[in-house]
């Protein structure tokens, strides 16, 4: 898979829900290459973290929620 082009999110806060594996983790860290700012959204914290070091370290700022019971979150 090839390098993607500037995508123009330099200082856009993009939400990724399901950022701990998969695709989520995969769009995380391809916004943090282009200097997105990231809110992580994830049930496992411990998955979440190690996507948000990766990220941090592309430059990316990043916060990470994890739980949506410790969110207040209820479902519908």
């Amino acid at each position: 898979m090839g390098e993607l082009k500037d995508m123009g999110l330099k200082d856009k806060v993009i939400w990724i829900t399901g950022a701990g594996t998969g695709i989520g983790e995969a769009a995380a860290l391809a916004f943090a290459k282009d200097g997105a700012k990231l809110a992580l959204f994830g049930r496992r914290a411990n998955m979440l973290d190690g996507v948000a070091q990766r990220a941090q370290a592309a430059g990316a700022e990043v916060e990470i929620f994890a739980d949506r019971h410790k969110l207040g979150i209820e479902l519908l």
